[in-house]
């Protein structure tokens, strides 16, 4: 209170009024005074911007909770240390921790942003953004800092797809979810022939074959539309015409908010990997065809005596007829045509088993479609054509068939391979052991829409460290010389084909038992048989 504010003679109400008027005024801008500095630092301790005021020696005044986030100094370690203790490098010098900028001098000081690396408590440095305000006399110098080593990984990762996007092999596509192209990558337009230019604005389905347009537009649409991916082989057209096989991936983009705006198309062209395919294809049907050869040397002992039956009967009734006509004593004419039946009989049969043996030798050619047949006939055939050669081994074929079993789709010529590569695989088993009871079981049943084949032996079983191994290519325990490893690699193909499949397991006597599950066909299809 002032001397003037002290009454020492008579007043007036008029200027006692105005007296409390002026102690109100002041009152009132103490206590806004107050509040906006409540506001102040309430906002400094909120905001996420480090906010560091420095004198007019550099040295730090106040140092906010943002500023002790960055830095990692609390404002008591800081408060009166100069301001380059947080900037590293040539900013840690005395007289550069000032961009040169705020110098200038005039009535108006510049306020500059800066993108510097800041010096952590423990070491660390992270980039970070300074506004240093303007310098005015007498006044202190605001720093705000914001931490970006967020926003400089993001720039760095796009910096990073953008190289990915250039350099990458496949060719990449982004367009819209409607089809149409917004930009490409290099390696389409070395893959298709389409400049970005060329191709953008256009649908994708410039590039789709006419197989993969009709299946596009429907089912392989929908599938991505719902599920926001698809991948699968195709054709893909390049601009002069031709077409490539390549793996295509679709996946959709989003925006965050579960409402996908663009999709990505991966192109890997895959004609090499077709013509190594290819190839393998060729050199597998090929090594398949010499392992049915050698199959065919082990059962020429059992189809030379399969012929030679028929052959015996022949020159049996030939003879007979010949003996007759040489001692001028003729044949009844019905005896004659009698005996010209039987020959004419063991002729069909013996041309049943070139055509089998032509059949089975020539497995590897196109078969047409699968068909209706039956498992057991298939058993009994491969078995007749190895019966002579398993006898010849000393081995007893034991046939539990199961009469009245539903057919499966396949080729007789197929099937039977499948049981001639068993029944030798255990032929050759058996020939290690040294028994005088040898023993191979042919087994068919149905069960819960499968029909089923075991083929069992009484060797000497499967070694624990090979099982894993047994169905691989040209994979053998023989001998160099004794095989060449693809009889079971061939069953496992054909049996996959038909959609079945095949196991191995040691059975109760000590051999290998090989079982085969194949689809039944459903008696709807089969004329209810």
């Amino acid at each position: 209170m002032h001397a003037t504010d002290v009454i020492s003679k008579p007043i007036t109400w008029e200027v006692l009024r105005h007296r409390v008027q002026r102690l109100l005024r002041l009152r009132n801008a103490e206590v806004l005074l107050q509040r906006s500095e409540a506001r102040r630092v309430s906002l400094l301790n909120q905001t996420l911007e480090g906010i560091i005021t420095v004198d007019e020696e550099g040295r730090i005044q106040s140092f906010n909770p943002a500023a002790e986030r960055i830095f990692g100094y609390s404002a008591a370690e800081v408060t009166g240390k100069p301001i380059r203790m947080l900037m590293p490098g040539a900013y840690r010098q005395r007289e550069c921790y000032l961009p040169r900028e705020t110098y200038l001098g005039g009535d108006a000081p510049t306020s500059v942003t800066r993108e510097i690396t800041g010096y952590c408590k423990g070491g660390a440095v992270i980039p970070v953004e300074v506004t240093i305000s303007g310098f005015y006399a007498g006044e202190q110098r605001l720093f705000i800092v914001r931490d970006i080593s967020a926003r400089k990984e993001a720039e760095r990762r796009l910096r990073l797809a953008a190289k990915v996007f250039e350099s990458i092999l496949e060719g990449i596509v982004v367009a819209g979810m409607d089809g149409t192209v917004q930009s490409v990558n290099p390696a389409f337009t070395v893959m298709t022939g389409y400049t970005e230019e060329e191709i953008k604005g256009n649908t994708v389905a410039v590039l789709w074959s006419e197989e993969l347009r009709a299946s596009f537009s429907g089912k392989v649409w929908d599938w991505f539309r719902r599920s926001g991916h698809w991948q699968g082989e195709v054709q893909v057209r390049r601009k002069n015409g031709t077409t490539f096989p390549a793996l295509l991936s679709l996946a959709a983009i989003g925006n965050g908010r579960d409402q996908p705006t663009e999709c990505v198309v991966v192109l890997t062209d895959l004609s090499e990997q077709a013509k190594l395919r290819e190839e393998q294809r060729r050199l597998q049907e090929h090594t398949a065809k010499l392992e049915r050869l050698a199959s065919l040397g082990t059962m020429s002992a059992g189809i030379a005596h399969e012929i030679n039956q028929p052959l015996n009967v022949i020159r049996i009734l030939t003879d007979g007829m010949l003996f007759w006509h040489k001692r001028e004593r003729p044949l009844e004419p019905d005896k004659v045509i009698e005996n010209l039946e039987k020959i004419s009989a063991q002729i069909s049969r013996i041309d049943e088993i070139i055509k089998h043996m032509r059949s089975f030798a020539n497995i590897g050619r196109d078969m047409g479609k699968p068909e209706p047949v039956s498992l057991n006939d298939a058993v009994n055939g491969a078995l007749g054509m190895l019966g002579r050669q398993l006898a010849v081994h000393g081995i007893v074929v034991r046939r539990m068939l199961a009469p009245g079993l539903p057919v499966v789709r396949g080729h007789t010529g197929r099937l039977e391979e499948i049981v001639v590569n068993l029944v030798v695989n255990a032929m050759q088993a058996l020939d290690k052991v040294n028994r005088t009871e040898k023993e191979i079981v042919c087994r068919t049943w149905a069960e819960a829409g499968k029909v089923c084949l075991a083929v069992e032996d009484n060797g000497t079983g499967i070694d624990a460290a090979l099982k894993e191994r047994i169905f691989e290519p040209f994979f053998t325990t023989k001998p160099p010389g004794e095989g060449i490893g693809l009889g079971l690699c061939i069953v496992q193909s054909i049996v996959t084909r038909y959609g079945g499949r095949v196991t191995a397991t040691n059975n109760a006597r000590g051999g290998a038992t090989f079982t085969v599950e194949l689809p039944a066909v459903p008696q709807e299809e089969n004329g209810g048989k």
